[in-house]
């Protein structure tokens, strides 16, 4: 049974959730930049990397232990190539137009796989706000898929679909990337 807090207790509650969430998202944001700024320095290659100077495949650029993604002036840090993710199943339309200037929200069980697909979403998003998919014990606003929501799950078995507003990411870093690269239209 969940304690009623006062309005003020609940709002610090809330403040420091959002808090945590931007700490996290901006974290991500900072060493992807950091991260892709290391790999493209002069002199700071490894000779070990004998990828890294294969030309770009339909925007995509192998590093080596990871892709460089080219899509409309950006540039985005992907762990799998699309060749490596065929068997995943990904079902649904949608695009990344449908998260450009939208809010929606995320119940993240995997924050690596959280952090890969928000790197991405959160350049073209207006708001990401986390959420409970469903009642929940977390001091976080419980949601359905009435409302856009992203569902990030550790499972066995790797897949992506949607039903109604909720998109379900299900399974490893691959079903993360799987679902970048169908949102890239990859």
């Amino acid at each position: 049974m969940r304690k009623i807090g006062t309005g003020e207790e609940m709002e610090k509650k809330r403040k420091r959730s959002v808090l945590i969430i931007s700490i996290f998202i901006l974290t991500i944001l900072v060493l992807g930049t950091v991260g892709y700024a290391f790999t493209y320095s002069p002199g700071f290659s490894s000779s070990s990397n004998t990828n890294s100077n294969q030309p770009p495949v339909n925007g995509i650029t192998n590093l080596g232990n990871q892709f460089a993604v080219s899509f409309e002036g950006q540039t985005f840090l992907l762990s799998n190539s699309p060749e490596s993710l065929k068997e995943i199943t990904v079902e649904g339309s949608f695009s990344l137009d449908d998260y450009v200037e939208t809010s929606y929200y995320v119940d993240a069980e995997n924050d690596i796989m959280a952090g890969e697909i928000l790197s991405v979403l959160g350049l073209y998003s207006r708001e990401i706000q986390p959420a409970c998919y469903g009642p929940c014990e977390e001091d976080l606003p419980e949601k359905d898929c009435s409302e856009k929501m992203l569902v990030i799950r550790d499972r066995v078995e790797n897949k992506v679909y949607k039903e109604d507003n909720c998109v379900f990411i299900e399974g490893d870093l691959r079903a993360a990337d799987a679902f970048i690269y169908h949102l890239l239209g990859m």
